[in-house]
């Protein structure tokens, strides 16, 4: 009889600690409570409401979603709130509410929307849904911009359908791809080689500036370093089949993707009917002395000659390297000779010159601008032909 006493009291507390417990787990969840504080609640919060009703009862969520949806506002409690309704089965009132919409509201909620699609089977359905129910409009409405990181199957499915596919809207194209490199990363890059050389000089041009976004170049994550090896292999096989500006859109992109060694060697492609048969380039140079002497007479000095570099360097990498040539290889002694001050001046040819016949061209043509000068003494020199590295 004692054993019972003993135990009969921790029985006893056990019992009173469920007993504690039971209407503390109804409270949390009572479905008819949260139905009742969501009709009451406003335009601001019934978004908050909403999606602790779904996560307590669903069916009673998607039942009440019509009527919470009309009057709800967007922002991000009601983003939320269009999550749980899209996982209680009512996605068709999140796409009518999302529609009626401004474009920037809508913009900012499919925005919100895309961040949940990749950990969310639901909503990632509901994309692939949406587009099938809107057609064109999924795209003209900017939907796609929601699935930069909802790699599912099916999404990636229809955004390689999408890029696959004619546009006329060259603008919406642009983003329809950027967004499936983003999503497809290095599995991108075998469409975006067919897509540069199947269609015109303006398609190309777009999707070399796309091959970064398949490397996640900008991204949240940071660029993924294979990924962007793998891309810059691409356009560097692609290049021989490029216009001028997509060549230089290759170069940025090469130099986006880290590869600044291939966006310069693209130089010698760049400039193909200039190429030497050793590979070099050939830029015309002039360096332009203007002496100001101690007797306050002018002395102009024109130097002419050719920088001959291994076809790594572009326009707009020369002038530096030619300047420092310069110095070291040519006498520029008028300002010495005449005890004064000198300005020096160097003129690179736009794009190297492939032969003799073109650099004299080129010197004639700028000599003659530069004779007209202002001077009293003018004095022409051949200069000798400058390496640079």
């Amino acid at each position: 009889m004692s054993f019972c006493f003993r135990v009969l009291p921790a029985l006893a507390a056990t019992l009173l600690a469920s007993a504690t417990l039971i209407p503390a787990t109804a409270e949390a969840c009572d479905a008819r409570a949260l139905k009742s504080e969501l009709n009451s609640a406003s335009p601001h919060t019934a978004g908050s409401v909403y999606k602790r009703l779904a996560a307590c009862n669903a069916a009673s969520a998607k039942s009440l979603a019509k009527a919470t949806f009309s009057r709800l506002l967007p922002g991000e409690s009601a983003n939320e709130a269009a999550i749980a309704a899209i996982g209680a089965g009512a996605g068709d009132v999140v796409a009518a509410w999302v529609d009626s919409q401004q474009s920037d509201e809508r913009a900012r909620t499919i925005k919100a929307l895309g961040k949940a699609c990749g950990n969310d089977p639901a909503v990632a359905t509901f994309f692939v849904d949406t587009h099938s129910r809107l057609g064109e409009q999924f795209w003209s409405q900017r939907w796609h911009a929601g699935l930069r990181t909802c790699r599912t199957p099916p999404i990636q499915s229809l955004l390689a359908q999408a890029v696959s596919k004619k546009w006329r809207d060259s603008t919406q194209f642009s983003s329809v791809v950027e967004i499936f490199a983003r999503n497809l990363g290095a599995q991108a890059l075998p469409t975006l080689e067919r897509l540069a050389t199947s269609g015109d000089d303006e398609q190309a041009l777009l999707i070399v500036g796309v091959f970064p976004d398949a490397a996640g170049v900008g991204s949240m994550d940071g660029t993924n370093q294979e990924a962007a090896t793998a891309a810059a292999e691409s356009i560097v096989k692609l290049a021989p089949e490029l216009d001028i500006k997509s060549l230089e859109q290759a170069r940025i992109s090469l130099q986006a993707l880290d590869a600044t060694p291939k966006a310069d060697a693209l130089a010698s492609v760049r400039y193909k009917d200039a190429l030497q048969a050793n590979g070099t380039l050939r830029w015309g140079v002039i360096a332009v002395e203007t002496a100001t002497c101690k007797n306050g007479k002018t002395q102009l000095g024109l130097h002419g000659g050719v920088a001959v570099e291994p076809g790594k360097k572009w326009a707009d990498q020369v002038e530096t390297p030619i300047r420092a040539a310069i110095e070291a290889s040519w006498p520029l002694e008028l300002a010495a000779k005449c005890k004064g001050t000198q300005n020096i001046e160097v003129l690179v040819s736009n794009a190297p010159l492939k032969d003799d016949a073109a650099f004299a061209e080129w010197k004639k043509s700028e000599w003659k601008t530069l004779t007209k000068r202002d001077n009293d003494k003018l004095r022409e020199f051949e200069g000798t032909e400058l390496q640079l590295p």
